[in-house]
């Protein structure tokens, strides 16, 4: 019973962090619901992709930077999952 709820949280931070990245490519304006739910999924998702940000260098690709932390996140968090 224990590892089933640490699976669904897992799980429930795991669906967190795809919606960070899915509304980060929409510029989203102060006051929408999408940036209210922008927000409280940072709150989530921050203390994890802070850490991580500063062990890992952004990548340049032209004139872009690419933010490799939540592909390591989500490898870890998806490896945990299948250990439980």
């Amino acid at each position: 019973m224990g590892f089933a709820i640490v699976y669904y949280i897992l799980l429930i931070f795991l669906v967190c962090l795809w919606t960070r990245v899915l509304l980060s490519y929409f510029p989203l304006s102060p006051g929408s619901p999408a940036n209210t739910v922008a927000r409280a999924v940072g709150a989530v998702t921050d203390p994890v992709l802070i850490p991580v940000r500063k062990l890992l260098p952004m990548v340049r690709i032209g004139g872009a930077g690419l933010d490799l932390s939540p592909i390591v996140v989500s490898f870890i968090v998806i490896i945990l999952m299948g250990l439980l």
